[in-house]
């Protein structure tokens, strides 16, 4: 078999660059061996140990071959293609989305105090866009864009969260916030009540009139059980985070 190598061209590329060639000797033929491991070169390498009486070089070639950075970062994306299989490994077990919180991923015991199912299907979409605006740098929010995209309908896997998690998340806290105290206060149970209403009434009431009775009355399906606000309160939440206007008739609200 003819070696498709000469002694009259450059042994990195085999190239006729309009260049002029340059011989290398023992200790720059040694380094070019050791990047031929970097570089998957066994052909060079077997040439370079068959003993040709010159070896020539383009010093543009030479220079692009030996680099010490391009061979780190080989190195590194060698190691990443290692690590990528048991990663997919790991992440190939179903999330248990009856059982664990889809923000935190701990598990969330099913009770009247901290616990809510997922209600409505607009609720996938606003956590993606609060994950999307926490940033690129938020490792909770990539965490949670992550697992939500294994999952094409929150209400049909019947998937839970903790109220404080959503709060958190959702105001743009960290995992851990210092802002919100612990021991369960009624006022953060009622708030997460208040919030699930809020995604109900933007997905099933568009231009729809209901009454504040009948808002009220939808609020205490999502407290189960637990205290919410009264309906003079309620409304006055409405009107500062929602798009609603009111009629004459006293407590009918109009959607919008």
């Amino acid at each position: 078999m003819v070696s498709p190598f000469s002694e009259s061209r450059c042994v990195i590329n085999n190239d006729d660059l309009d260049e002029e060639l340059t011989p290398i000797y023992t200790k720059a033929i040694n380094t070019v061996k050791q990047f031929c491991v970097t570089h998957n070169r066994s052909d060079l390498i077997e040439y370079l140990e068959s003993g040709p009486s010159v070896v020539l070089v383009h010093p543009k070639c030479h220079r692009e071959f030996t680099d010490s950075r391009k061979k780190r970062k080989l190195e590194q994306d060698a190691q990443a293609d290692n690590i990528e299989p048991s990663r997919q490994l790991r992440s190939a077990a179903p999330f248990l989305w009856k059982e664990k919180c889809f923000l935190c991923g701990s598990e969330a015991v099913i009770g009247p105090c901290d616990v809510r199912s997922a209600a409505t299907l607009p609720l996938k979409e606003k956590i993606l866009e609060i994950a999307t605006d926490r940033g690129q740098d938020d490792e909770w929010g990539l965490e949670i864009k992550g697992r939500l995209e294994s999952c094409c309908d929150l209400v049909a896997e019947e998937a839970v969260y903790h109220v404080y998690c959503y709060l958190r998340f959702t105001n743009k806290r960290s995992r851990h916030s210092e802002g919100i105290p612990p021991g369960r206060p009624k006022n953060v149970l009622m708030l997460g009540a208040f919030e699930e209403m809020c995604e109900w009434l933007e997905a099933n009431c568009e231009k729809e009139l209901l009454s504040m009775a009948e808002v009220h009355e939808q609020s205490k399906k999502f407290a189960s059980g637990q205290e919410i606000y009264s309906v003079k309160h309620l409304k006055r939440k409405l009107q500062n985070g929602m798009v609603i206007t009111f009629s004459l008739q006293r407590y009918v609200v109009d959607i919008m």
